[in-house]
């Protein structure tokens, strides 16, 4: 089930697969998804339009144009899945870190800054 509110956002009721179409952007506006979100292998610049909840899973392995994390979901229910994505900056995570997977060492030290420039 799916339900369009007046500004437009969409609440979706099941999960949602939008994963290996290439995308750039993600081509809706989600306010909320009871499920996952898989958006892995594509090529995501930007998170905009992510679901400000989202109970299950976000799926964003090999989008390696992926910088930050603005725009992420306020809520995750489950884990941030970020394997051989781009990521080169927190900037933007609003859950906790304790929900991120798929991180190598080298991401791990941007959680280090990142948790220091937060006390700064």
């Amino acid at each position: 089930m799916t339900r369009i509110l007046s500004d437009g956002s969409i609440d979706v009721f099941q999960n949602v697969r939008m994963g290996y179409y290439s995308l750039i952007r993600i081509p809706l506006k989600f306010n909320f998804i009871d499920g996952d979100l898989n958006l892995s292998g594509n090529n995501l610049v930007s998170l905009e339009g992510s679901p400000k909840i989202l109970t299950g899973h976000l799926g964003l392995i090999h989008n390696k144009n992926l910088k930050n994390l603005e725009h992420s979901p306020e809520e995750v229910g489950r884990m941030i899945n970020l394997r051989f994505s781009g990521i080169e900056s927190l900037d933007g995570l609003k859950v906790p870190y304790s929900k991120l997977n798929g991180l190598s060492d080298r991401k791990m030290k941007l959680i280090r800054k990142h948790k220091l420039s937060n006390f700064i």
